[in-house]
Formats: structure tokens, sequence, C-alpha cells
């Protein structure tokens, strides 16, 4: 009897994000004659064992961005694990950032008159992170209008235009969120 041949792995997705499961996809070898192949899996996060996890997938509420993961994998003969093991190849695949969430916006006040600075008002996602920046695009009559800015100053608007707000939230490694459109607002 002989120990089996070299298990093929591969975590997928190949560039995984923070939202994403991880799954340590393994091949297993067909040389072991008529013997029963196990396998165990072993995952690592930024070097450190996480002795806990023993299948091959690891949650998303698991993982963070930035964090390196690597998994391996030991196949042997059932009921002789200690003398005929091989041990894989290790597989690892770095967390990418899966960008912000997207906040909630809305334009105060709700209907302004010609004298009011028109004001989109960001809540931020209940996830989102202190180090979250915003990018404000101003919608004039649907078209866009170079303003980046949170304020809509009153000497830029006139009665019965209508106007809207964009926000797009980056992170601290200047991924994009989906960006939120408000409702539109009309200048008495």
């Amino acid at each position: 009897m002989a120990a089996p041949g070299k298990p093929s792995i591969t975590i997928l997705p190949n560039n995984p994000t923070a939202n994403d499961n991880l799954n340590c996809m393994v091949t297993l070898p067909s040389d072991a004659g008529s013997h029963t192949v196990v396998y165990t899996v072993q995952w690592q996060k930024d070097g450190a064992s996480e002795n806990d996890l023993t299948t091959p997938i690891v949650t998303a509420d698991r993982i963070e961005a930035a964090e390196a993961w690597t998994c391996t994998v030991t196949a042997a003969i059932q009921g002789h694990e200690d003398q005929y093991a091989t041990q894989s190849d290790v597989a690892e695949v770095l967390i990418q950032s899966s960008g912000p969430k997207t906040p909630t916006i809305k334009i105060q006040p709700a209907s302004p008159a010609e004298t009011d600075n028109v004001i989109c008002v960001v809540t931020p996602h209940v996830e989102a992170q202190s180090t979250d920046s915003y990018l404000y695009e101003w919608i004039l009559n649907n078209s866009s209008v170079e303003h980046n800015s949170p304020v809509l100053p009153y000497n830029q608007t006139s009665s019965t235009e209508t106007w809207a707000c964009r926000v797009t939230a980056f992170d601290s490694e200047g991924a994009a969120g989906t960006p939120a459109l408000s409702t539109e607002v009309t200048i008495n």
C-alpha cells in the first residue's frame, strides 16, 4: 500500500471580495487502487491557522478585505492516515475590497424656494466605515452639473428648475460603491 498522489486544489472565486464565500476545490488523485481516500482541509488567514475551519468552505462573515487566505489539503488512505498521507500544494487568495455600501440620500428642503440652499443629505449605510468618502454630483433637468459639494447654493438655482443629487461612496482603498440617486425637487 502506498500513499495517494498529491491532491490538486484551487480556491474559488479567484479574486474574492469580503462578500464572497471561499471554496477550496479539491481534485483527489485516482491512484489509490481499491482503497478509500479521505482528505482533511487546513485553512490559514494571514499565516495563522484557523483550526476551527475544517471544511472546504469559509463563509463570507469570516472574511475581510486585505486578508490573505490559504488552503492546504491532505489526502490519506482511510484507516491509515498516519502512514499513507500526501499533502497538497498551498492555494492562496488575497481578499479584495468589495467597495462601500450604498448610502441613503435625500434633498433638503423637500420643496426649496429660490432663496434656499439645496442640501444633499447622506445617511451612511449601517456597515459604512468612518474612512468612506463621497463624491457628489448634481443633476439639473436630467443633465449632470459640475459641482462636487453636498450644498448647492441658492444663487446657482432658478425657479422651476428640477434638481437631483447622485452620491457615490468610496472606501479607503478607492473602491467605488453603487451610486445612490435622490428623488427630484423643483425650485419654487
